[in-house]
């Protein structure tokens, strides 16, 4: 019996960048056949002597780096609301006993999931805007995100995963796309 070994970028990148990750067969087998691997790895090490330089890599080399590796591309992550009601306990509330009812804020929150239950955004008006939170899974932060409303087509750029979109809150959301970068 053969024993085949998968050799993926991802190798290569730890073969380069991180060999303490990589077990002991796959960097015999990179080392032992180098030059089937010579130019992603001299890529690899290329990016790494740079990066150990004290100069500072230009957004558009990083944007077209991020392009060649699989992991890094930017595909949009596709939210739709959660299925079921969502009550929303409202009460009215006595301040002091010579004030008079409050009544209450209105909150219509909107929550959207995806398909892979690792990325949630809740919509809560503020206002006439809308506030809107994005979770992303533990250890995993988003950066300069490009956040699309449906039916509308309205898109949004947001820095940040808590930010104020200029959205009314009767606008109506059936789903929400998000193309993000990796940070």
């Amino acid at each position: 019996m053969n024993d085949y070994i998968y050799i993926s970028e991802q190798d290569i990148f730890n073969f380069v960048h991180f060999p303490e990750q990589l077990n002991a067969g796959k960097t015999e087998y990179i080392h032992s056949h180098e030059s089937l691997f010579g130019e992603s790895i001299r890529l690899c090490r290329a990016v790494r002597d740079e990066l150990s330089q004290d100069h500072p890599i230009s957004d558009e080399i990083r944007r077209k780096l991020t392009m060649r590796i699989p992991s890094y591309q930017q595909l949009p992550v596709i939210l739709r609301p959660l299925p079921g009601p969502q009550p929303l306990h409202q009460a009215r509330y006595t301040l002091a006993a010579a004030s008079g009812q409050q009544e209450p804020i209105p909150a219509n929150t909107r929550t959207f999931i995806n398909d892979q239950k690792n990325c949630l955004i809740r919509l809560i008006p503020e206002g006439k805007a809308i506030r809107c939170f994005v979770f992303t899974p533990e250890g995993f932060s988003i950066r300069d995100f490009r956040l699309a409303v449906l039916p509308s087509d309205r898109v949004f750029h947001l820095t940040s995963p808590v930010q104020l979109l200029d959205l009314s809150p009767a606008e109506p959301v059936e789903q929400l796309s998000l193309t993000y970068t990796r940070d």
